[in-house]
């Protein structure tokens, strides 16, 4: 499936924010499951054969606020077979559907349990398996354009980004259990805290994880592979770990010093103090294509493109990039949870900080300039495409009048029939609101100045709660170190269309802001 990708025609290829936007774009996609039950903690046992290219799961679900008038709705990835489900107290079982949703590439399900008649706590337990047929999903990677998987299964490792395998409501809530049983002599990885490896009989290890914290926009990830380890603890406070092959050892060292003298440094520097226990880098072998995510606590990185090559000098290499913007999502998607048109900006602009103190001025100059001339490309092949359309013309006579491929015109082809939004609005194509939302975000450092820009942009992270935020909470932080009012900044830039000039918007007579956020 492509999820929104620039096209090749549109000048300008994305470099990070690939998992999250993915991640928030399944959601976004499927729409919200909504039931009255809450899963406090998820619990999974994953079994993975690599000869039989097979995983076996038991997965215990603990659920709160079961009224009895809902049924419990998750999404999930279909099973090749599913033994049970069942009370574990009682034993008794439970009445569930499997429908098909719309995104064939993830092989999701609707996944609907009559829970009303069971109490208020109870715990639900299902037990059931996959195949290396089953166990796959792809997107169009929108840096790149070529496939990315979201997770697999083969006799060589398994692992899984996006691939929801354990039943998920629509954001992750609670907390959760991971426990991972390889063959010995492989490793198995997934978030928060390594509470035990041990041997079992049959020549078998389990890796168990307490992750002490909800999964956010995804599942809790999970990578299965014969890996060694670098370790490090850094500023004595947070252990960061990078699983990968023997063989890409010294890119993982390389990778650690970069990580440990810069990009962890400069991002403690923009936005406080890492949010998480530890940081684990884990490099993955997609059979084609690459990938490319950030889960809380955790960064995977394909072997090919990501992983397996150097950074040296070179801070605008993807393998540069694409580490410090995964990184930058511990903040900017997971401890602070904007809405996904601003949190992309923000990802976005991160990026640019990171490459300005690194590589310098010229280069925030440059990118600026060619996202303004981006964004005006994107426009005006979207209102040729809109009249197009208008004329009743399909999507390959479009392409083929425009003398593009249908691949190329395929990712605009749902959008153009509202042509250009205000980056607000939820349909909005969301190349516009990447574009558009690192260059409000620059205009608003022009506007306020680099001292009071990096005060409010601080502040942001290091008073937000756990609950997502909004627009309104954005502008406050930047309105209290500022003292005045940003209201018709933020209107022109965030609720109206076109690109507005770099000069400072006028706003009302300074004044004294009231207490904003956390003061």
């Amino acid at each position: 499936m492509r999820l929104n990708p620039v096209s090749r025609d549109a000048g300008l290829r994305w470099r990070g924010a690939i998992g999250v936007w993915i991640g928030g774009a399944i959601l976004l996609a499927l729409g919200t499951p909504v039931g009255a039950a809450v899963i406090q903690k998820t619990e999974v046992d994953v079994v993975v054969d690599p000869n039989d290219v097979s995983m076996t799961v038991r997965t215990r679900l603990h659920i709160v606020d079961n009224t009895g008038d809902e049924d419990l709705v998750c999404y999930f990835l279909k099973p090749a077979r599913m033994d049970y489900l069942r009370e574990a107290a009682s034993g008794r079982d439970v009445p569930y559907t499997l429908e098909n949703v719309s995104l064939p590439e993830y092989g999701l399900s609707v996944f609907t349990m009559a829970v009303g008649r069971f109490p208020e706590e109870c715990v639900l337990e299902l037990a059931y398996a996959y195949t290396g047929e089953v166990f796959y999903g792809y997107s169009l990677n929108p840096s790149t354009l070529d496939n990315l998987v979201l997770g697999q299964l083969t006799r060589e490792s398994a692992y899984s980004s996006h691939l929801l395998y354990y039943p998920f409501p629509e954001l992750g809530t609670g907390t959760g259990r991971i426990a991972i049983t390889v063959p010995q002599g492989w490793m198995g990885v997934s978030a928060g805290i390594l509470e035990a490896q041990e041997p079992l009989e049959g020549g078998l290890s389990r890796f168990t994880y307490d992750i002490p914290y909800a999964s956010g926009l995804l599942v809790y990830p999970l990578a299965v592979y014969p890996y060694v380890v670098e370790e490090t603890l850094y500023q004595e406070r947070v252990p960061v770990s990078i699983y990968c092959t023997v063989e890409d050892v010294s890119y993982a060292r390389e990778k650690m010093e970069h990580i440990t003298t810069k990009v962890l440094p400069f991002l403690e520097e923009l936005m406080g103090d890492y949010p998480w226990p530890n940081l684990r880098i884990v490099e993955v072998f997609p059979n084609q294509g690459n990938t490319g995510l950030a889960a809380k606590g955790l960064v995977m990185m394909s072997q090919a493109l990501w992983f397996a090559a150097p950074i040296g000098d070179d801070y605008l290499t993807p393998q540069s990039i694409i580490l410090s913007d995964e990184i930058a999502h511990q903040w900017n998607a997971y401890r602070l949870q904007l809405p996904n048109f601003l949190a992309e900006g923000v990802s976005e602009y991160t990026d640019n900080l990171f490459q300005e103190r690194f590589v310098g001025a010229g280069i925030l100059a440059a990118n600026m300039a060619n996202y303004r001339g981006a964004y005006a490309r994107v426009v005006n092949l979207m209102n040729r495409l809109k009249s197009l359309k208008e004329s009743g013309v399909s999507v390959e006579q479009a392409a083929a009048n425009l003398g593009l491929s249908v691949a190329d015109v395929s990712p605009f082809w749902p959008y153009v029939q509202w042509g250009e939004l205000p980056i607000t609005d939820p349909r909005v194509f969301p190349t516009l609101y990447f574009i558009k939302g690192a260059l409000a975000i620059h205009a608003l450092r022009a506007q306020i100045g680099d001292a009071e820009f990096f005060a409010g942009f601080k502040k942001l992270f290091t008073d937000a709660s756990d609950e997502p935020v909004t627009l309104d909470y954005f502008r406050q932080c930047f309105e209290t170190v500022h003292g005045g009012s940003l209201a018709a900044f933020f209107q022109l830039w965030y609720y109206g269309t076109g690109l507005p000039s770099d000069a400072p918007v006028q706003e009302p007579a300074r004044r004294r802001m009231p207490a904003g956020p956390g003061d």
